[in-house]
């Protein structure tokens, strides 16, 4: 072929090829190559309710989930009626005046799924307001109908509770999820791109990741308590608790710029990342960190006031202290209205916990990583979730469970069992057995203990 004609030839495949590819841009390309915060990654599940718009002026809001752990964001769209309901402002005139969908029971132990047909029900799918929430109505309205609300500008947290007495379980089930908002919404947690920052815990040291307020709906906290808020939320945070805490009854309604409700996190934690960024806070924040030479505690908790007893604590005190050479074993009996240095700096220095099952678990939220929590159970009662937790605060876990004859049900003598011939699982599905087994004191079987202590202080040595 004539050389002209290849050159002829080249230059139509070089048009043709060019022209496709000005097509293709134009058509497709921009949403291929320059991913924007619509597209990029998250690192967690993005349930988009209406569109969001975070800098507009429209109301918008999204909800998140991760696991059993959820929580939904509101720009301009969410107030605080006087009855303490929730309202969700919408341009959806379709939606206003109606009400809002809510999920708060918790489904049967000892896992606490919702169950597949109520999936798609909470915010996992479509509920406007997270799992648990434990607010007890909502309803859609346009803001024009909400009248005399105080606008509240920046972040704040709105939250309300299963229990408001000084159980710590219940409180850290929101203000962790809180905390976990906090990372993503506020710290550089929300999405994985270039512009990510590079230092997370400078990004979480600085109060423009902090909530600016927050509304509490339950009676003032203990000292842990707030403390542990403050933690969650940021030093900066003004706290209010619930509405007849207000200073005066004109506060409500209220209206937020930018707002989020937690659900409740049953299992506390999303995982290591966020369980050692705690620590690192708490660290700072409250100076809740000894040196490692100090770490040598064993704590054993005492509940010798209500159920769950160790009947025998002493003699298990002593098994543990001539077992544990060189480790002070301390007994603890805290309540609401032990201080909160007291309590996080004790467990600061344990490397060891034992305890019967309980809220009181959850103090190894102030353990330092591989430390080792040993739960005591009575006869066939079994709580995956407590594994889970702890296994979330980077620390070992190992369950001892006690034989029938060392069990002394409520309103039982010792060695009876009021539930006969029933297995785990039977038990599990059924509340009256299962709160039975959960509340039953217990003699701890030492000779049969020790092995399960030697295998803890093999994971600390």
């Amino acid at each position: 072929m004539p050389r002209h004609r290849q050159i002829i030839r080249s230059f139509i495949v070089l048009f043709v090829l060019l022209t496709f590819l000005f097509l293709w841009k134009t058509t497709f390309g921009d949403k291929f190559l320059q991913p924007n915060a619509d597209t990029a990654t998250d690192t967690i599940l993005r349930i988009p309710i209406e569109a969001v718009d975070t800098n507009g002026t429209e109301p918008s809001w999204s909800c998140h989930v991760i696991d059993q752990l959820s929580y939904c964001v509101y720009y301009r769209s969410l107030c605080v009626d006087k009855d303490a309901s929730l309202v969700l402002l919408t341009t959806d005139a379709t939606k206003q005046g109606n009400p809002v969908e809510m999920l708060n029971q918790l489904s049967p132990s000892p896992w606490h799924r919702p169950g597949i047909e109520l999936y798609a029900k909470t915010s996992f799918g479509r509920y406007d307001v997270p799992f648990r929430s434990f607010f007890s109505s909502a309803q859609y309205a346009s803001r024009s109908s909400v009248h005399g609300a105080a606008d509240i500008t920046g972040w704040s947290l709105i939250a309300a509770f299963d229990a408001d007495n000084y159980n710590v379980y219940h409180y850290m089930t929101k203000m962790q999820a809180a905390f976990v908002a906090r990372l993503y919404e506020l710290g550089g947690l929300k999405e994985r791109r270039l512009t990510s920052p590079d230092d997370l815990l400078e990004t979480m040291r600085s109060p423009a990741s902090e909530f600016d307020y927050a509304y509490l709906f339950r009676p003032q906290p203990t000292s842990w308590q707030r403390n542990y808020g403050e933690l969650c939320l940021g030093n900066k945070t003004k706290f209010t608790y619930s509405p007849q805490h207000f200073s005066h009854a004109s506060e409500l309604p209220l209206c937020f710029e930018k707002a989020i409700i937690p659900g409740a996190a049953l299992y506390l934690a999303d995982g290591l990342i966020s369980s050692d960024l705690f620590r690192e806070l708490a660290a700072e924040k409250k100076g809740i960190r000894v040196p490692a030479q100090e770490r040598n505690v064993i704590t054993i908790f005492d509940r010798s006031q209500e159920n769950r007893r160790i009947l025998n604590l002493k003699e298990l005190s002593e098994l543990v202290k001539n077992a544990a050479h060189g480790m002070e074993v301390t007994v603890v009996n805290w309540d609401g209205d032990a201080a909160f240095e007291i309590q996080a700096m004790h467990m600061a220095r344990t490397r060891i916990m034992i305890a019967t099952h309980g809220s009181i678990l959850n103090h190894n939220v102030f353990m330092e990583s591989a430390g080792v929590v040993i739960e005591i159970n009575a006869y066939q009662f079994l709580y995956p979730l407590d594994a889970q937790i702890v296994l979330f605060r980077g620390n070992h876990y190992i369950r001892y469970e006690e034989n029938i004859e060392n069990c002394m049900h409520q309103g039982f003598p010792l060695g009876h069992d009021p539930f006969p011939g029933k297995t785990t699982r039977q038990c599990m599905d059924d509340m009256d057995c299962q709160q039975s087994r959960r509340d039953a004191d217990i003699q701890v079987n030492t000779s049969k203990f020790i092995a399960v202590l030697h295998q803890a202080l093999s994971m600390i040595s």
